[in-house]
């Protein structure tokens, strides 16, 4: 910010001069709405800033926080009806078997959570082949439903066929709200 001699500019429009000025709320907008006390340091500026308060209607609503989102209302009458898969990683210490990765597994109806060491984010889809054979073999039912993030490991056309082949609905979050995930997220990081 530039501060002008109005003496000395007098073409310019008297709005341009910061000595000439005083009207407080435009200079409250123009300065990005500044606090009071960073306003009141400006030594060229002289108009009341009690004002301010309550004129401005961009401040209280700049200082909302997001609101919190609604738990799901949906909740799985039966095991596998909706499971919930999250990758974590890479961790900076890799394991013996030279895995950073891990994959999550939550069963909504029971809360039943497997977790599985992985190399790298492309052994996801592997690995969910064989915990689905595993559930079909173990369990003698059927995974009807997952829900993901919209990671790559997950959005991909080998998981969407397979999923498609074997009847699986999958549901994603929204992009960029891991809380919709937050079943999941708690046991990944308890």
């Amino acid at each position: 910010m530039y501060l002008l001699d109005s003496n000395k500019h007098s073409s310019l429009p008297s709005s341009t001069v910061l000595s000439s000025v005083s009207n407080s709320h435009l200079w409250h907008s123009r300065m990005g709405h500044t606090p009071i006390q960073t306003l009141r340091k400006i030594k060229n500026i002289s108009f009341p800033f009690h004002s301010l308060d309550r004129k401005c209607t961009i401040c209280p609503l700049a200082k909302h926080h997001v609101l919190p989102f609604l738990v799901s209302i949906f909740q799985a009458k039966s095991k596998f009806e909706l499971i919930h898969l999250d990758v974590w990683g890479p961790y900076r210490h890799s394991t013996i078997n030279k895995c950073t990765y891990f994959l999550t597994i939550v069963d909504d109806f029971s809360i039943e959570t497997w977790t599985y060491l992985l190399p790298s984010k492309h052994h996801v889809f592997t690995t969910f082949q064989t915990f689905h054979k595993s559930v079909e073999n173990q369990y003698q039912v059927t995974v009807k439903t997952i829900r993901t993030d919209n990671g790559t490991e997950f959005i991909n056309s080998s998981f969407a066929t397979y999923l498609q082949n074997h009847g699986i609905t999958h549901k994603t979050s929204c992009p960029y709200t891991p809380q919709q995930m937050q079943e999941l997220k708690g046991s990944t990081y308890t």
